[in-house]
């Protein structure tokens, strides 16, 4: 994503962020310094971004709930992902650890959309059963299964934010 966050509109935004929790790419403070950056771009913030500003202590269910009390996300899940597996492949990188948890997020992301992604998000199903797998011994490791889930995130480096979701 070239186009820095803050430049999209904030239904796109709350999109990425919500699906960002939800993949454990960002966690709650990660949306709560989102939340004081908008509140201080703002002359007049809306109640529920204060709120959601104060809920550092808060789990990411509250904190995306929250979100979605500042702006319904005009675009799908599917439509974002692909944005927050570009971020989630550059914290793959630092942190290898995190595949597991990203593939058991990409799971529940999947099923809540009843299965039914687009070519380029199939593998979403993949992967939470590629690393049972492989801890069990069955088929493959999980070295393997990192680097798969590597390689899928990187395909997503260069992809650009349409103009039309720009603020």
């Amino acid at each position: 994503m070239t186009t820095p966050l803050s430049k999209l509109s904030m239904s796109f935004q709350v999109a990425y962020l919500i699906e960002a929790l939800e993949l454990c790419v960002l966690d709650v403070l990660d949306i709560v310094r989102w939340a004081d950056e908008e509140i201080n771009r703002q002359a007049g913030p809306p109640y529920e971004l204060i709120e959601l500003a104060l809920m550092a202590d808060s789990n990411r269910f509250d904190a995306a709930s929250q979100l979605l009390r500042i702006v319904k996300p005009a675009v799908s899940a599917a439509e974002v992902l692909p944005y927050v597996l570009a971020a989630a492949h550059k914290k793959l990188l630092d942190t290898p650890d995190f595949g597991k948890v990203l593939a058991e997020g990409m799971f529940r992301s999947w099923i809540k959309a009843n299965c039914n992604f687009p070519d380029a998000l199939s593998p979403f199903g993949y992967f939470d059963d590629a690393y049972s797998l492989a801890e069990s011994g069955t088929y493959g490791t999980v070295d393997q299964i990192n680097r798969e889930l590597l390689e899928f995130t990187a395909g997503f480096q260069s992809w650009i934010w349409p103009a039309e979701v720009a603020v």
